[in-house]
C-alpha cells in the first residue's frame, strides 16, 4: 500500500487539499491535515484496503471533523451537521464503521482517562480548563491524554490489521 499512497500523494494532493479546505475554511490548515493523514498512514503496517483513495478521503474528512468538533461556536456545529448530511452512502457506511470501532475503543479506556480525552478532543477544553474542572493537575491531564491516545491507537491499529 505504501507505493499506492505515494502515488496518490503525488497525483491527488492538491485535490485532497481543496476538499479539506472546503471543510475547514483554511488552505493552510487543509494542507496540514492532508500531509498529516498521509504521514500517519505511511507509518502504519500494510493494510488491506481495496480503494485507497476513498480510504484516504475518509481519513481526511474524519480529521477535519475532529478539528471542527474542537472549535467552539454554532458555526462549526452547523458546518459539521451539513457535512454529515451530505456524505455519500459509501463514505457514510465507512464512517459508521469507523465511528463504531472508535466508540468501542473509547469505551475500553479507564473512566477518568476517557473523561479527560473526551473533554479535550471532542468538547474542546484546554488542559488548564480540564484540570480546573476535575480538580487535578495539568500534568495529570497530559498523562491521561497520552495514555488515551496510545491505547486508542493500539486498539484501532489492531482492528485494522485484523480485518
Amino acid at each position: 500500500m505504501t507505493a499506492e499512497l505515494k502515488e496518490l500523494y503525488r497525483s491527488a494532493f492538491s485535490r485532497l487539499c481543496s476538499y479539506a479546505a472546503i471543510l475547514l475554511g483554511s488552505e493552510q490548515e487543509a494542507e496540514d491535515v492532508v500531509s498529516d493523514v498521509f504521514l500517519t498512514l505511511l507509518q502504519l503496517p500494510d493494510l488491506n484496503i481495496d480503494n485507497v483513495e476513498a480510504y484516504v478521503t475518509v481519513c481526511i474528512r474524519n480529521r477535519c471533523l475532529q478539528i471542527l468538533r474542537g472549535r467552539k461556536g454554532e458555526e462549526a456545529r452547523l458546518k459539521l451537521a451539513e457535512m454529515i448530511s451530505e456524505s455519500t452512502p459509501d463514505l457514510s457506511c465507512i464512517q459508521q464503521e469507523n465511528d463504531a470501532l472508535f466508540e468501542k475503543a473509547l469505551g475500553g479506556l479507564p473512566e477518568m482517562t476517557r473523561k479527560v480525552f473526551i473533554m479535550n478532543k471532542q468538547e474542546g477544553y484546554s488542559y488548564k480548563e480540564i484540570a480546573a474542572r476535575l480538580k487535578i493537575s495539568e500534568s495529570t491531564v497530559r498523562v491521561h491524554i497520552f495514555c488515551a491516545i496510545r491505547s486508542l491507537t493500539k486498539q484501532l491499529e489492531n482492528n485494522l490489521t485484523n480485518n
